[in-house]
């Protein structure tokens, strides 16, 4: 029995622990100060400001491939290919020729996104072609960054399309990430192939990784057949998220056709798209949601301006989805995108410059 007052030996050892619990206390709170500080949305939030208004919780945009001067079958410049983006419900472009763009033409490009009320994704994403005219070099590359990163029409920069891990494109894209990140707190984005092997190695990589199932009608002789968005969606929405990072899910608006002639012609439905959102959604939870693409709806769909449509209609479908003018429903009334040729020879149409008119339903 110990009396009142007096020391006994449990309270002399657990003194003796004090000064080690106290260090272990403060070396936990330090790695967990360390993560956020390192944390994306610690870095958005450190250039942002108190002020600045803040990302929303999901971001609808679309991949293209687009340059000045092309000459294109439909949407030839690059303000109507942006207003229809925006007029269809999305916010983002992921323009995969923007690693070919001299600065004077991504600025050039950056106001226009700016004035159609669409931010950009840099594409610096290539590591392999070695045409002094692309930015292939990590040099040339955060020169690019450096020169871009304080742009309103800024959303981020893509590190990597599809690597394969243990290859020399793969520790260059780790470099060239971690480069980024010291120099903005645009978010950085990397996508791969829709199985988890593929994800695995980069799931902490990047402040947004992600997965791109494309699922209707693919061709037969796939070697391994495209899962389901669900099936990826749930496991990718957890290893990212273990990995500090935020998931990103890509879905299909284009038809395998274009890659092989033998395969009919198969685009996703309305209801597909709505379904496809709806599963990606609910399944990973993710921040940010690209379709592939608009170069594919323009280059190859025979009736783009319809299909454009449709995403946007896909976009308003689903439980609990409003309309609202970034997501009108079906039959919106004027329609959502017109087209008008001014040409003297309709005879060969896809000569004739476009006149596209945009119809956003009112608030």
């Amino acid at each position: 029995m110990i009396e009142a007052g007096t020391v006994g030996p449990d309270d002399r050892v657990t003194r003796q622990r004090h000064p080690w619990m106290l260090f272990l206390v403060a070396f936990a709170l330090g790695g967990v100060t360390l993560l956020l500080i390192n944390s994306p949305s610690e870095r958005e939030s450190k250039t942002r400001g108190g002020s600045a208004k803040p990302r929303p919780a999901l971001w609808y945009g679309i991949y293209d491939s687009f340059r000045y001067g092309e000459e294109r079958p439909y949407l030839s410049e690059a303000t109507d290919r942006l207003a229809a983006v925006r007029a269809a419900g999305l916010r983002v472009v992921l323009n995969y020729a923007t690693h070919a763009m001299p600065l004077d033409e991504a600025l050039h490009y950056a106001r226009d996104a700016e004035a159609a009320g669409v931010k950009v994704i840099w594409n610096l994403s290539d590591y392999r072609t070695q045409f002094g005219n692309l930015l292939t070099g990590q040099a040339e590359k955060l020169d690019f960054v450096d020169r871009t990163k304080y742009l309103p029409a800024t959303w981020g920069y893509y590190v990597g399309d599809e690597v394969e891990e243990g290859t020399a494109e793969a520790a260059a894209m780790r470099r060239l990430t971690k480069a980024v990140e010291t120099r903005t707190t645009r978010g950085t984005l990397y996508v791969a192939r829709p199985w988890p092997d593929k994800v695995r190695p980069f799931a902490g990589m990047a402040d947004f990784v992600g997965s791109d199932p494309y699922p209707i009608c693919p061709p037969p002789g796939l070697a391994s057949p495209e899962p389901g968005v669900s099936e990826v969606g749930s496991w990718l929405g957890e290893m990212v998220r273990w990995g500090g990072r935020r998931p990103v899910m890509v879905l299909q608006a284009f038809s395998w056709s274009q890659y092989d002639p033998e395969v009919e012609p198969c685009w996703p439905s309305a209801e597909q798209i709505a379904a496809a959102r709806v599963k990606a959604e609910e399944a990973a939870s993710p921040r940010l949601i690209l379709w592939y693409c608009l170069h594919c709806i323009t280059d190859y769909h025979p009736r783009p301006e319809s299909y454009l449509a449709r995403i946007a209609s896909g976009l308003a479908r689903g439980p609990g989805r409003a309309p609202t003018a970034e997501s009108p429903r079906d039959g919106a009334s004027p329609p959502l995108l017109g087209v008008t040729r001014a040409c003297s020879t309709p005879t060969v149409p896809a000569r004739c410059p476009e006149r596209i008119s945009i119809n956003l339903p009112r608030g």
